[in-house]
């Protein structure tokens, strides 16, 4: 791969040269393509950026050097262009990596929301439940629906004012309100 790299820059500044195209620009881009399309055949690690980084530079310059077209401004543009285009990769697997994050929270949205609408009508069965029972059990099925509630706020979105609904529902029932009171604010 190295090889390869290294063959294309060179091949690239002398038809550059030949052409009388060989400006700092085109160095610069000269490197920077040839960096990122050897990037993009490599498992990124540490040790290859910097070999490739390194031969890149090396090649292109001592091609310059060969051409007699060595100046600090070319000899910049090659540094520029290797570790832009070390950076040009990168920044395409870094916005591929975001665009997926922002794809899955959306997908995590959904799902919490699939929950929440679960939840809700299971809730919502066990408090029609309660409609076949009178007295205490009616009142024990619609505290035990309430704790469920709450303990469930977050995933359903539930805000302080359902806690405050809860307690008052418990005080208006008067059954083990202060048991269940400190229940519902745990």
């Amino acid at each position: 791969m190295l090889q390869e790299m290294k063959k294309q820059l060179t091949e690239n500044i002398k038809e550059a040269k030949e052409r009388g195209e060989l400006t700092a620009h085109q160095v610069y881009d000269i490197t920077c393509d040839g960096v990122a399309q050897a990037l993009q055949n490599l498992k990124r690690e540490a040790r290859d950026l910097r070999e490739i980084t390194g031969e890149a530079v090396t090649t292109t310059v001592q091609t310059l050097v060969d051409a007699g077209e060595a100046g600090q401004e070319k000899i910049s543009a090659a540094l520029h262009g290797a570790v832009d285009g070390v950076k040009r990769t990168e920044s395409q697997v870094l916005n591929a990596t975001r665009k997926e994050l922002s794809q899955t929270r959306k997908r995590l949205r959904e799902e919490e929301t699939k929950l929440a609408e679960g939840l809700r009508t299971a809730i919502g069965g066990a408090k029609d439940a309660a409609d076949n029972f009178t007295g205490e059990v009616k009142g024990s099925i619609e505290t035990a629906v309430t704790d469920a509630k709450l303990k469930s706020a977050e995933l359903l979105g539930l805000t302080r004012d359902t806690v405050k609904e809860a307690v008052h529902k418990v005080i208006d029932a008067g059954t083990k309100v202060e048991g269940t009171v400190v229940d519902i604010t745990r």
